[in-house]
């Protein structure tokens, strides 16, 4: 089973998250502004997990897939992925999954989407994994960009 939250709207400047060198640059002007940045968006993400996911409880291993959508290519994907980790703690937080360990999150995707100036944003969708998809690849499916 497959179920889909997208992060809309301009949380950090004009980009929908921080990316890695945002943290990066947070914790080198003080000591405890990295965990702050990161726990507001935690915040941010269970909110809309909450929201668009209602009570939703997953009881088996999941692969995500993110597609970010930004208002332009200035960002490299390595260096949005960070928002994988606030998001992953969401999941948790809200009780959407068990934890966010390896034995939960067995699978990462990472996919640049279209520029999107006027509405950019991150889908994010959550795939079940029976145990006989467990050794399957990722479908291209995921990939908007077609």
């Amino acid at each position: 089973m497959r179920h889909k939250v997208v992060i809309k709207g301009q949380h950090y400047g004009k980009r929908t998250a921080p990316g890695w060198n945002d943290r990066i640059a947070a914790s080198a002007k003080h000591p405890q502004a990295g965990g702050k940045m990161e726990k507001e968006f935690v915040n941010i993400f269970a909110y809309e997990i909450r929201y668009q996911l209602r009570r939703l409880k997953i009881k088996r291993p999941v692969r995500i897939i993110y597609t970010f959508h930004e208002p332009d290519l200035r960002r490299d994907v390595g260096n949005i992925a960070y928002v994988s980790k606030p998001f992953e703690d969401a999941l948790q937080i809200t009780g959407v999954l068990e934890n966010d360990n390896q034995s939960w999150i067995k699978e990462q995707r990472f996919i640049a989407g279209e520029v999107d100036k006027k509405n950019p944003r991150i889908e994010i969708v959550i795939e079940e994994i029976d145990e006989d998809m467990e050794s399957l690849p990722f479908i291209d499916e995921y990939d908007d960009r077609k």
